[in-house]
């Protein structure tokens, strides 16, 4: 369901509706220079549209992947249509999650990505089980020196 929302607001944000004053035909056209693929880059640290596009690519390609692969691997641990929502909710967690770590990564290395979805991977991990990454420990001890000699 996440996934389709995200697909959602990202085909909404990558196409602008054109309306023709003339007429009232419209079309869908790529947006020309588009602020969110800007913070995007900032974001991720990266320094072209190009390899924005492709990360948003692969991430794509992960989520459909996972979502072909759900279908076959969850009836192999006994988790079918009958089986209670929660029991199929839990399940998906716990054996798509893992999966999808390792395609994201698969398509990554196709992709040429490889680097940027391993520290990707590294700080979803720090998130999840509460370590801080490095960057975050490193503002921490600046904002200590800081006020420290603001005393």
């Amino acid at each position: 369901m996440a996934a389709s929302v995200w697909q959602s607001h990202f085909f909404a944000t990558i196409c602008q509706l054109v309306v023709y004053n003339d007429s009232k035909l419209a079309r869908f056209t790529p947006m020309a220079n588009p602020n969110w693929i800007n913070k995007l880059k900032t974001r991720w640290g990266v320094t072209s549209d190009w390899q924005v596009f492709i990360i948003l690519i692969v991430f794509a390609c992960t989520g459909f992947s996972v979502l072909y692969l759900k279908k076959f691997l969850l009836p192999l641990i006994g988790v079918t249509p009958e089986t209670s929502g929660w029991i199929r909710f839990l399940a998906s967690i716990f054996v798509i999650l893992p999966i999808y770590q390792v395609v994201l990564l698969v398509y990554g290395f196709i992709f040429g990505q490889f680097t940027f979805f391993w520290n990707f991977e590294k700080r979803f991990f720090g998130r999840l089980f509460g370590r801080k990454s490095p960057k975050s420990e490193s503002e921490s001890s600046e904002n200590q020196n800081t006020s420290q000699s603001s005393k």
